[in-house]
């Protein structure tokens, strides 16, 4: 195994080992898992912070591990309501199975700026919020897009087959 995804997992194996954390696996999200998107997010976000060679990646891998840290039935409202309540939602959850500092629930809490329009204090937590919206938009591209437009044609050529 590469030295990089060593140290990657050796930050985050507790998370990835804790039963509610392991529920995202069945949570969709972006057209994937609310665990895949989580993954890769953080996995980005660790080889950005390798690059700058940052001090505390630890804490600011674990942190975007933790940014999306909620199941869907734990959030009410709709959409946009869902879209700017779910950091605080994920942050007591994280709160609530691990230890984190001010820089690690800024993280999770200002991730959605500006939707939710907490300001990030750090830049770790500036590095969060763009590293998540770059991946969310690949994934929505790569993964979700595909799935609506499958969906929409295939009931659209249903439709014009059924009626010929």
């Amino acid at each position: 195994m590469n030295k990089d995804y060593k140290e990657f997992n050796s930050f985050i194996v507790d998370i990835t080992n804790n039963e509610k954390f392991k529920e995202l696996r069945k949570q969709p999200h972006h057209g994937i898992t609310r665990y895949e998107h989580l993954m890769r997010t953080t996995f980005y976000t660790y080889k950005v912070c390798k690059f700058f060679h940052k001090k505390n990646i630890r804490d600011v891998v674990r942190a975007t591990l933790l940014h999306d840290f909620y199941t869907d039935d734990e959030l009410t409202g709709n959409g946009a309501q869902r879209l700017g309540s779910h950091p605080l939602v994920a942050l007591a959850n994280a709160t609530k199975y691990f230890e984190l500092n001010d820089m690690q629930k800024d993280i999770i809490k200002s991730h959605m700026f500006p939707c939710n329009l907490i300001v990030p204090k750090y830049k770790e937590s500036w590095l969060v919020t763009t590293m998540d919206k770059v991946v969310s938009t690949y994934e929505m591209l790569r993964f979700k897009l595909p799935l609506k437009c499958k969906t929409y044609f295939g009931h659209l050529f249903k439709k014009l087959s059924v009626e010929e």
